[in-house]
């Protein structure tokens, strides 16, 4: 099992056309273990023209993290799309969105329990 943690923050992060859901509290991780690599899934909300970009580094150590979008939401009204991150380790990550100019970054724990 995979727990998230990250600091006393708000639900959501972001400005303007780009919003990120944060990973949940360590108890309700929503990650998952698949051979040698490690899944997060993130919600985006979008706003504007524009595919989303992801993006990130693993901050504490040796590792790669790639993000992947589930499928593409065209369109110009604001829209969730559903993303995930792949971790090649556990340990701290930041993460980085790209939409129609906005850049939003997070940073979290990823830890075994």
């Amino acid at each position: 099992m995979v727990s998230l943690l990250r600091g006393d923050v708000e639900q959501t992060a972001g400005h303007g056309h780009l919003w990120v859901v944060l990973p949940p509290e360590a108890a309700n991780a929503s990650g998952s273990a698949s051979g040698s690599t490690f899944t997060v899934k993130l919600p985006w909300f979008l706003n504007g023209p524009g595919a989303l970009e992801i993006s990130g580094r693993r901050l504490d150590g040796r590792g790669t993290l790639s993000g992947s979008v589930a499928y593409d939401e065209p369109g110009e009204e604001p829209r969730m799309q559903a993303a995930s991150v792949q971790l090649s380790t556990l340990g701290c990550h930041e993460v980085r969105g790209e939409h129609a100019g906005e850049v939003v970054t997070i940073v979290f724990a990823a830890r075994a329990t």
